[in-house]
């Protein structure tokens, strides 16, 4: 949870991967159930959240 907190404090993240690494791994919402909400298909929620993952690790991987 801290470097997830470290990753959304750097702003690496756009806006859009912020809230929903946040919906997902925080509030617990699935790729779907943050599409629904965002009126998005659940792939461009999906694609966002993995490329959040992505630069949490390239972010620790620096560090």
């Amino acid at each position: 949870m801290k470097a997830a907190r470290q990753l959304l404090d750097s702003g690496q993240l756009t806006e859009t991967q912020r809230r929903r690494f946040l919906l997902h791994f925080i509030q617990g919402l699935s790729t779907r159930q943050i599409a629904v909400k965002e009126l998005v298909s659940h792939v461009a929620v999906h694609k966002s959240i993995a490329l959040a993952k992505e630069k949490l690790k390239n972010f620790f991987k620096q560090g």
